[in-house]
């Protein structure tokens, strides 16, 4: 996954000028770092569409740091982490804007659990 968003970023970078925009530096790295859900540097614009492997590589991180801290507990911590997310959801359902409910990891860990 990794070299293709690095040629994606770098090919996004060298055409933003051909388009009249200025290479979007800070949208660049919050999407080689895997923070363009929570990155104000990229809501929009060509880095976009990384949101999803933002969330996905924080679910990586995530599951596996709770299966060795919690070990004997840890379908339990996941199976609160799910009912939590979609509690999440559901609260802020309408209260904040519908971007912020698909995009940021805390209430789409569920998805890829």
């Amino acid at each position: 996954m990794f070299p293709t968003l690095l040629a994606y970023v770098l090919a996004s970078l060298a055409v933003m000028p051909a388009f009249g925009h200025p290479p979007a530096w800070l949208g660049a790295a919050a999407a080689l770092l895997f923070l363009t859900n929570y990155s104000p540097f990229a809501p929009t614009g060509y880095f976009t569409l990384t949101w999803s492997l933002s969330v996905e590589e924080h679910s990586y991180l995530l599951f596996p740091l709770t299966m060795l801290v919690l070990r004997q507990r840890a379908q339990i911590a996941i199976v609160v982490c799910i009912v939590a997310c979609l509690a999440l959801r559901l609260y802020f359902a309408g209260t904040i804007p519908d971007g912020t409910i698909q995009g940021a990891s805390h209430f789409r860990l569920d998805s890829i659990a």
